[in-house]
């Protein structure tokens, strides 16, 4: 029997008032140190494909049986198809993340209905935390509206044992998902893989229509890549009328926080407008190799900005309004640090024994992967090791900001 529990925003709201300014209307906040999914005993997903074909292709669906073991998610076998996700995850790892399309909508893990869900396998990050903490800090803060819904899943592909996974929300629209009019990715891999994608003046980055399916010759492509551009020109005019400043603000940080190594708009930054509204950042994607799990850019050490040198934060940062925004939301991050160690801590006993089977299975814990810039020889190491990493980087940015009168 599994247990669960979700714990909304009363409680929080109360908590969160003497670190935030104000919260904007419609946005849920959890109260501190309670996560929203957590069962007795880990679900288990079981993939069965058509002929027990392997899944060899990011681009190719195989067609696949699903069925998940836990008391949210109707019994009996779910029709659908299945194929490879993911850039160094896909072509550097072992142990592969994919993407799966149901033919119909299902309450996986009792979230709202749909087709589409993702499996993340959090093979560079031996801790198997840092896409959930990130997800967190997303959560549990003011200014973005939507953080993806994961848990973790023991799955059995073809019959054959094959670790921890992530199984998350695939980035959309709908409900529960993002809850927009327009989906963007900032993607510097667009144009290999063939989609459609423009630019604007001051993104050299190529950005994809995610959500809705769109083309250059849908009306729609005309008014997004209208609205972006404009966006872009007025913010660099010196007006922000048209961004939603505390999503850009909270999403800036957290993947500054993290110094994410992708997150100066080069891939897996998205946003989301309506038309008639402002420009969103968010929602908060892929950290695998972020706080401090890195061997590149300097990303491994706690001291120094990253996300601050990409274009557009700089330019938002030369604002008065928006450097002080930033620093109130950084004051409201810093408050949680304590928080979001405790939220490691009881995670990682929760994981313990699955990621022992995981270890089994995979026998990463000693061996120095992709971009790994430490080894450890045990689970309890790369905790430690964590947690101390991103106690030291708040207390850095808290002396910078602290020190900065433009910040003040």
């Amino acid at each position: 029997m599994f247990l669960r529990y979700k714990v909304l925003a009363l409680i929080g709201l109360l908590l969160l008032t003497s670190c935030v300014a104000t919260i904007p209307p419609g946005i849920q906040i959890e109260t501190p140190g309670e996560e929203t999914e957590r069962y007795e005993q880990m679900p288990v997903l079981s993939i069965m494909t058509e002929r027990k074909q392997p899944v060899t292709s990011r681009e190719e669906y195989v067609p696949a049986t699903f069925s998940m073991t836990d008391s949210h998610t109707p019994a009996g076998h779910m029709q659908g198809a299945i194929h490879g996700r993911g850039n160094a995850s896909w072509w550097n790892a072992e142990k592969k993340s994919y993407r799966i399309k149901l033919e119909e909508k299902a309450p996986l893990l009792g979230r709202p209905e749909s087709r589409h869900w993702v499996l993340i396998a959090n093979y560079f990050d031996k801790t198997m935390l840092r896409n959930e903490l990130a997800f967190y800090m997303s959560r549990t803060c003011q200014g973005l509206p939507y953080t993806p819904q994961s848990d973790f899943v023991e799955v059995y592909f073809n019959g054959n044992y094959e670790g921890v996974y992530m199984l998350a929300d695939h980035l959309r629209l709908g409900l529960g998902r993002v809850q927009d009019e327009v989906l963007l990715q900032i993607d510097v891999r667009a144009e290999e893989r063939g989609h459609d994608f423009f630019r604007i003046p001051h993104c050299s980055t190529s950005i994809v229509i995610e959500d809705p399916d769109c083309t250059p010759e849908d009306p729609l492509w005309e008014q997004v890549t209208g609205f972006v551009t404009d966006a872009d020109t007025r913010l660099f005019d010196g007006d922000l009328s048209k961004l939603d400043l505390d999503s850009f603000a909270d999403w800036y940080l957290i993947n500054e926080i993290a110094r994410n190594n992708d997150a100066v708009f080069f891939a897996s930054c998205f946003m989301s407008l309506n038309l008639d509204g402002k420009l969103r950042m968010g929602p908060v994607w892929d950290f695998d190799i972020g706080f401090g799990n890195v061997n590149y850019n300097g990303n491994d050490e706690t001291e120094g900005f990253w996300v601050s040198t990409t274009p557009w934060i700089a330019r938002l940062l030369e604002e008065e309004a928006f450097r002080k925004k930033v620093k109130e939301h950084f004051d409201a991050f810093y408050a949680r640090r304590q928080e979001y160690a405790d939220y490691i801590d009881r995670y990682a006993d929760y994981l313990a024994p699955y990621i022992a089977r995981n270890e089994d299975r995979w026998h990463t814990m000693r061996v120095q992967l992709w971009a790994n810039p430490v080894v450890f020889h045990d689970y309890p190491s790369y905790i430690r090791d964590l947690k101390t990493w991103l106690e030291d980087r708040l207390e850095w940015m808290k002396k910078q900001y602290d020190s900065d009168p433009s910040m003040q």
